[in-house]
């Protein structure tokens, strides 16, 4: 979402320094929220600006372009690999280690199709047994 422009944030705050209503009513009056209007108060009081903060920039990402490149190499050469032996590999070839659930989420940007899923078998389990199919021409009564 966009920041309110710096027009609207200075009309909302000239009208509350003209006492032109309590701060519900202007925040009603420019449709804006309660909270908006009292952090811009706060903001103009404790530091005499009212620009917008700078939003957040979100994490840099651990694998880059030529990691990726590097992993979808060692998929190709590996494709039964699990996903500890994918990070085992990457590390030795990178020296940078990865997690498991990072792992994950690199290979499926990949979008890789040399990995498979695992078969209830291979995992345990028993296969999950389906039930029949209803028929809807046989009379229950």
């Amino acid at each position: 979402m966009k920041p309110y422009s710096e027009d609207l944030r200075i009309r909302v705050l000239q009208a509350y320094l003209n006492k032109q209503g309590s701060m519900r009513a202007i925040a009603a009056r420019f449709e804006v929220s309660l909270s908006f209007v009292l952090a811009l108060v706060k903001q103009y009081r404790e530091k005499g600006s009212i620009e917008p903060k700078p939003r957040g920039g979100g994490q840099k990402l651990r694998v880059d372009d030529d990691g990726m490149d590097l992993l979808s190499q060692i998929i190709h050469d590996y494709p039964q690999a699990t996903l500890q032996d994918l990070c085992e590999r990457f590390a030795e070839a990178s020296q940078i280690q990865l997690s498991i659930a990072t792992m994950s989420r690199c290979v499926k940007r990949l979008q890789s199709k040399n990995t498979r899923a695992i078969s209830p078998r291979r995992r345990g389990r028993p296969p999950r047994k389906l039930k029949p199919p209803l028929n809807p021409q046989k009379d229950t009564l």
